[in-house]
């Protein structure tokens, strides 16, 4: 194939004769006696990167790859970026550095969307629909994403068949199932202190999906009153009618994560939480073998939404990056399209129990993960109605925020009063001129 344009020449060299080339070929011309360097801090350990690095090794031998983790990427990697960078990057974490400060230092990752994987499948043609744009800043495409994070109502598949519930595809419907948590003497949502966000996240989430696409937007791109659009209100209204019943487990300001997740999986007294795929990891150990932890999507307002009750919450995270200033650019290049093969997607999925971006990459049984096959269903079931946003973390929002609803889910805030609370951190954000904007689409 043609050289893959906007890739800056290599210094030259003289290797010995080339040896033989895997499978995958040599697309990006890595020179084979050259070193790669990786950097690597973030939620999914460093396992699924070793794997990538051993493909790309055994696909051009001569090429030395290195993981090197790190616990700081901000403190550590992001003041290298200028003259040392790393040739790639695995950016995620709580160290995670902020695309918006560095996007100026990346390397554009567009023309890599055009090469193949090493299974000779052109990566924009294996992603999830929402896989690509979600790396885009300022009209440039410089953060590749890996996990295709799943969010939405995650319950107990065992306990919703023993009584015949069905998930909520609606506020009247969770408000209903609610009612029948109750005379159980159970309760329908729980939260702790650490997890109270997850209902922003649900919020927003049924708000976009009722309304489409506009009302991203707005939230994105911190419009004026974009917390009062109609639908957020009705998002919220929804769950302070849920708070006003009683059928949100009290004292969960005063849990740990942990408490909440073993007494949610032990107790089973609650029936759902929003979350992301990431739960399963969390309780694992604690959970019993017949649970069956599964995920729905989020519920709408009611039925007349602009999206189908499958639309999905689905976020791809764990951003790859590859530096402008790297030694082997096309050698970070290389190990990008190494992860994004069929075979290191699908050992990041069996390591993990997440799948990536990569379709059709986990096996029907899951590898034994109720909660990963209900993932890929409904992930498939939405079809290319996935949505989500960039706001909260590109402006580094949660901490802020998290105090308001954990008052709120406690039922000490009203919803006028959330959504000021809300409202004036947005304005804030917006107003202040050291703080740079990106404009979404």
């Amino acid at each position: 194939m043609p050289p893959i344009p906007q890739l800056p020449a290599q210094p030259s060299h003289t290797p010995a004769p080339p040896p033989t080339i895997g499978v995958g070929g040599n697309p990006l011309r890595v020179p084979l006696d050259s070193k790669v360097s990786v950097a690597a801090a973030n939620d999914y350990g460093t396992e699924f990167l070793e794997y990538a690095a051993q493909r790309m090794m055994q696909n051009l031998p001569g090429v030395v790859v290195t993981i090197k983790p790190t616990k700081d990427l901000t403190g550590e990697v992001q003041p290298k970026l200028a003259d040392a960078a790393p040739d790639a990057i695995s950016n995620a974490g709580p160290s995670r550095m902020r695309i918006s400060s560095i996007a100026d230092k990346l390397a554009p990752l567009d023309p890599l969307l055009r090469t193949k994987n090493y299974a000779g499948q052109v990566i924009s043609d294996v992603l999830y629909p929402s896989a690509s744009p979600s790396g885009s800043f300022g009209g440039r495409l410089v953060q590749f994403n890996y996990a295709m994070s799943v969010y939405g109502l995650w319950y107990s598949g065992k306990m919703f068949a023993a009584h015949g519930w069905r998930p909520p595809k609606t506020w009247d419907e969770a408000y209903k199932l609610g009612e029948k948590a109750k005379k159980l003497d159970k309760y329908l949502f729980w939260f702790t202190g650490e997890s109270a966000i997850n209902y922003q996240t649900l919020v927003i989430s049924s708000a976009i999906k009722q309304g489409g696409d506009e009302v991203r937007r707005a939230l994105d791109n911190l419009e004026p009153n974009c917390w009062r659009q109609p639908t957020v209100q009705e998002a919220l209204i929804g769950l302070r009618r849920i708070i006003s019943a009683g059928f949100v487990k009290p004292g969960g300001q005063h849990t740990t994560r942990h408490t909440g997740l073993t007494e949610w999986v032990l107790g089973a007294d609650s029936l759902c939480h929003p979350a992301g795929p990431w739960i399963e990891r969390e309780v694992r150990e604690q959970m019993p073998p017949d649970f069956q932890l599964m995920v729905t999507p989020d519920p709408t307002v009611n039925a007349k939404a602009a999206m189908p009750a499958t639309a999905l919450h689905a976020t791809p995270e764990e951003g790859l990056l590859v530096p402008n200033n790297a030694n082997n650019l096309v050698g970070g290049m290389e190990f990008l399209r190494a992860l994004y093969s069929p075979d290191a997607a699908a050992e990041f999925a069996r390591i993990n129990m997440t799948p990536t971006v990569v379709k059709g990459t986990v096996p029907e049984d899951g590898y034994g993960s109720t909660a990963l096959k209900s993932q890929v269903r409904a992930l498939e079931a939405a079809g290319s109605h996935h949505y989500s946003w960039h706001f909260v973390d590109f402006y580094d929002m949660t901490a802020a925020q998290e105090f308001v609803w954990k008052r709120f889910l406690s039922g000490e805030m009203t919803v006028a009063e959330i959504t000021d609370a809300l409202q004036r951190k947005t304005d804030e954000i917006r107003e202040d001129d050291s703080i740079e904007k990106v404009r979404f689409t």
